[in-house]
């Protein structure tokens, strides 16, 4: 089992992602995998291929597609999945 704990972002805020990446450089243990855009095409099993241990999600970015991706996610028993949102919805 290894000790560092890998996180997808799934964002189209470059400085969602980037303020992700520099915290995750400053926690021992974490490290960003990949960055992920809302609007790429088969993101779940492009996420689910990588098997993150969790999971950053921008709602925003997901728009229409956010429930039916979450469920999707969700699947997985051993991933977290957090939102974290990048600008006021409105």
């Amino acid at each position: 089992m290894s000790s560092t704990k890998k996180i997808i972002v799934i964002t189209n805020s470059f400085l969602l992602a980037a303020g992700v990446e520099s915290l995750a450089l400053e926690i021992r243990g974490l490290l960003v995998d990949e960055v992920f855009s809302g609007s790429e095409k088969k993101l779940c099993e492009k996420v689910l291929l990588k098997k993150p241990d969790l999971i950053i999600i921008d709602p925003v970015s997901l728009g229409e597609h956010l429930i039916p991706t979450l469920r999707t996610l969700r699947e997985e028993p051993e991933t977290l999945i957090a939102g974290l949102v990048s600008e006021s919805m409105k």
